[in-house]
């Protein structure tokens, strides 16, 4: 059965328990670097999945709140780079939820310009969803011909990786597409 308030209730008690585990390993005079990075990618792990949660459930106000924080959460634990590329693809992903499909793009080409910045190759696992939230907000503004482009360049960047291309060349994505 499904209990979408037990598993908001369930993911609110998980990510208060990550946010603790990074303070207690950011605050031990005798912790490692390895324990409080390990507390660290638990936590994101943890947003991550809160966000995906709100964002099926419809709660994109909290999906954006919590994408925002993982952005300042980068900025201050200087994790930025790749991390920042991905907490502002997050961001886009809560802005398309809400049909902000302008600010969804414009959070999108941030994320894919921090991504690239970062060094992330153009058939990584991030690009690709990067790119995928892209497309779906070009969708929403009905602007065919630059969602087109950024499909041919996701399958460009995909033709050497068999896992890439089977997120470039997405049928549903391409569906979309081939209906204009």
């Amino acid at each position: 059965a499904v209990d979408p308030e037990g598993s908001l209730a369930a993911i609110k008690r998980a990510l208060a328990a990550s946010r603790a585990e990074v303070e207690a390993t950011g605050s031990l005079s005798s912790r490692t670097g390895l324990e409080h990075d390990r507390a660290i990618r638990q936590r994101n792990g943890t947003m991550t999945y809160a966000i995906w949660l709100y964002f099926v459930q419809g709660r994109n106000e909290e999906a954006e709140s919590l994408a925002r924080q993982g952005m300042r959460l980068a900025a201050q634990e200087k994790t930025g780079g790749a991390v920042l590329g991905y907490w502002q693809s997050k961001l886009a992903q809560a802005l398309l939820g809400s049909r902000r499909f302008e600010e969804s793009v414009a959070a999108a080409m941030e994320a894919a310009a921090t991504l690239r910045a970062a060094g992330v190759v153009a058939s990584s696992q991030y690009m690709a969803t990067t790119q995928t939230i892209l497309m779906q907000a070009l969708f929403g503004l009905e602007r065919w011909a630059e969602a087109d482009q950024v499909a041919f360049a996701m399958s460009a960047a995909a033709a050497d990786d068999f896992t890439a291309r089977g997120v470039a060349d997405n049928p549903i994505l391409q569906s979309f597409l081939h209906l204009k």
